[in-house]
């Protein structure tokens, strides 16, 4: 199985599969760069690309990571110490 598919189970026992897209950022001939999200870099999707920038060519490609979502910090456990209780002799 592919690493970007992820198998989620339905409550009735059926299947559904999340697939990741990727980002890739293109560099074009003239220096400006495109991020386009897709499955995957092949002949079709530069093609698309350069035909809708109106490039010459695509100098390059590279393949962004997503960020990862920063969680905050967890605290430590406060240590809650029993208090002595007072009891008032009559």
């Amino acid at each position: 199985m592919a690493s970007n598919l992820k198998l989620l189970e339905n409550a009735d026992g059926s299947y559904t599969v999340d697939y990741e897209w990727k980002t890739y950022r293109f560099l074009l001939d003239d220096g400006r760069t495109i991020d386009v999200k897709g499955v995957q870099d092949d002949s079709t999707l530069r093609e698309a690309v350069r035909t809708t920038v109106k490039a010459k060519a695509i100098a390059g490609v590279a393949y962004l990571t997503p960020t990862p979502v920063e969680e905050e910090p967890k605290k430590p456990p406060v240590k809650r110490r029993a208090r002595a209780r007072v009891t008032e002799d009559a």
